[in-house]
Protein backbone atom coordinates (compact mmCIF):
# COMPACT_ATOMS: atom_id res chain seq x y z
CA UNK A 1 0.00 0.00 0.00
CA UNK A 2 1.26 3.21 -0.81
CA UNK A 3 0.36 6.45 1.32
CA UNK A 4 0.97 9.80 0.12
CA UNK A 5 1.53 12.65 2.73
CA UNK A 6 2.81 16.11 2.62
CA UNK A 7 4.15 18.54 5.83
CA UNK A 8 5.43 21.51 5.03
CA UNK A 9 9.22 22.05 5.22
CA UNK A 10 11.01 23.76 7.62
CA UNK A 11 12.55 27.42 6.81
CA UNK A 12 16.34 27.42 7.07
CA UNK A 13 19.54 28.61 6.12
CA UNK A 14 20.69 25.88 4.18
CA UNK A 15 24.94 26.30 4.06
CA UNK A 16 25.48 22.28 3.10
CA UNK A 17 23.59 19.44 2.08
CA UNK A 18 25.90 16.84 2.79
CA UNK A 19 23.89 14.29 4.42
CA UNK A 20 20.44 16.04 4.09
CA UNK A 21 19.18 12.51 2.98
CA UNK A 22 20.46 10.55 5.47
CA UNK A 23 19.36 12.98 8.77
CA UNK A 24 16.19 13.03 7.61
CA UNK A 25 15.86 9.32 7.19
CA UNK A 26 17.42 8.76 10.70
CA UNK A 27 14.77 11.21 12.29
CA UNK A 28 11.83 9.50 10.57
CA UNK A 29 12.67 5.89 11.67
CA UNK A 30 13.79 7.42 15.16
CA UNK A 31 10.29 8.49 15.65
CA UNK A 32 8.44 6.20 13.61
CA UNK A 33 10.09 3.33 15.79
CA UNK A 34 8.75 4.71 18.87
CA UNK A 35 5.07 5.58 18.34
CA UNK A 36 4.01 4.34 14.56
CA UNK A 37 2.90 7.81 13.92
CA UNK A 38 3.88 8.88 10.14
CA UNK A 39 3.07 12.90 10.75
CA UNK A 40 5.02 12.96 13.63
CA UNK A 41 7.52 10.59 11.67
CA UNK A 42 7.70 13.04 9.18
CA UNK A 43 7.77 15.95 11.39
CA UNK A 44 11.00 14.41 13.12
CA UNK A 45 12.83 13.87 9.78
CA UNK A 46 12.05 17.60 8.70
CA UNK A 47 13.71 18.61 11.53
CA UNK A 48 16.35 16.03 11.76
CA UNK A 49 17.32 17.17 8.05
CA UNK A 50 16.24 20.80 8.63
CA UNK A 51 18.71 21.01 11.35
CA UNK A 52 21.93 18.79 9.45
CA UNK A 53 22.21 21.72 6.30
CA UNK A 54 22.94 24.80 8.84
CA UNK A 55 25.95 23.36 9.38
CA UNK A 56 29.44 22.64 7.35
CA UNK A 57 29.92 18.65 6.24
CA UNK A 58 27.88 15.61 6.94
CA UNK A 59 28.80 15.26 10.77
CA UNK A 60 27.93 17.64 13.10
Amino acid sequence: MIYIMHVDANKVNCVDSTGAGDAFMAGFIAQYSSDHDRIKSLIAANNSGGENVQFFGAVR
